[in-house]
């Protein structure tokens, strides 16, 4: 078992999901109009959009557990604004799987022509998002040494 913490493990999940959605519900958008698939492929989209809120919702969960150890080490201030950030990512996932499920859920042709739209809206704006958490989230463990809040102890076993 690693001695290392949890959160940087987890954070990678969501934000690397994030930045391929956009693209993939433009395909699904298109393959669903275009009759290529058929509306219940959308499922696909719902599932991906679970595992972004769940690892999201994880992500904060161990950051907020982790928070008292990387306060020996940077400001609360640095730390709140990162937390900030990560919670607001975290309810724009969750609006983000409302929509793909309401673009699932809803056949009227006028939800079918708007929703998916306003759903790859959403996606682009957490790109965004997962970026300036990611930085923030950089910005902690490059610029304000949270990393030495947790010492790494090197084997003598180890060969490099």
């Amino acid at each position: 078992m690693s001695d290392l913490p949890l959160h940087p493990a987890l954070v990678h999940l969501p934000i690397g999901l994030v930045f391929i959605m956009p693209l993939l519900i433009l395909v699904f958008t298109f393959g669903v109009i275009k009759k290529w698939f058929t509306p219940k492929t959308w499922l696909v989209l719902v599932l991906l959009q679970v595992v972004i809120c769940g690892s999201s919702y994880m992500a904060l969960e161990t950051g907020e557990e982790q928070e008292d150890v990387v306060e020996r080490v940077v400001e609360k201030k640095y730390i709140h604004f990162h937390e900030e950030k990560a919670e607001a990512f975290f309810y724009m996932t969750l609006a983000a799987l409302c929509l793909s499920l309401s673009v699932f859920a809803i056949r009227s042709k006028k939800a079918v022509q708007i929703l998916p739209w306003v759903y790859l809206l959403t996606s682009l704006g957490l790109v965004f998002m997962a970026y300036d958490v990611g930085h923030s989230g950089g910005e902690l463990v490059y610029k304000h040494n949270a990393g030495s809040a947790y010492p790494v102890k090197v084997s003598k076993d180890h060969d490099d």
